[in-house]
């Protein structure tokens, strides 16, 4: 939860799930997401006594309701009732890097093989976000493997620790794309976001020599 408090644990019976608007405004722009919570409220209030996220924000209002149906699933049924989940990349592994801005930037608008769907309004997004967000989206995701971590508890670690194919849990099959995707070897992929990257650092050099102009011209 935080330095203080740490891991904590609610019920399961007791907490209610929400789904909460998250607006979020920059000078690139304004964005709205949708973020997946569940709340333990105070006996005989609608005081809130902890709020606990369940996963990232995602674009689509209905994705957190489909996240909590998994979990509802996961928590009242048994292991073979579950539906398998798809194969994600490596969050400690550099390689996966651009994969997984694929998925968190674009979401629906690039498909399993990570091809982009045809349209001009995902080209344009997809040209105009990944041109922006390129080296902030970088910089989030070594941060992400650099900084200090709390340790699991043991019996999260237990678990986390087992192989993949050991698990009661079904993972869908890789497929060949996916595979290169995240050992960072798929062509489109990298010639892709080598075009975004590039454009992402024109901008980013844009601002810095903008703030370094004298204010006499």
């Amino acid at each position: 939860m935080n330095s203080k408090d740490g891991w904590i644990s609610l019920p399961y019976d007791d907490v209610q799930p929400v789904n909460m608007v998250a607006r979020m405004y920059s000078t690139a722009g304004g964005s709205t997401a949708y973020v997946l919570a569940v709340v333990d409220l105070v006996p005989g209030s609608r005081r809130i006594r902890w709020y606990l996220l369940l996963a990232l924000p995602q674009r689509s209002i209905e994705t957190p309701e489909r996240i909590w149906e998994f979990v509802r699933c996961y928590m009242d049924g048994a292991p073979e009732y579950l539906p398998p989940v798809e194969a994600q990349p490596a969050i400690d592994d550099p390689r996966a890097d651009l994969a997984r801005m694929d998925r968190f930037l674009f979401g629906s608008l690039v498909d399993e093989n990570h091809r982009v769907v045809p349209g001009v309004f995902s080209k344009l997004y997809v040209g105009f976000v990944g041109g922006t967000m390129y080296w902030f989206e970088r910089a989030g995701l070594w941060i992400s493997r650099t900084a200090p971590r709390p340790q699991w508890p043991d019996e999260i670690a237990e678990e986390m620790a087992l192989p993949v194919d050991s698990s009661a849990y079904k993972v869908r099959a890789q497929t060949p794309a996916q595979r290169l995707a995240y050992e960072n070897a798929l062509p489109h992929l990298r010639r892709r976001w080598m075009v975004l990257g590039g454009i992402s650092t024109v901008f980013v050099l844009s601002m810095f020599a903008v703030l370094g102009i004298p204010r006499w011209l």
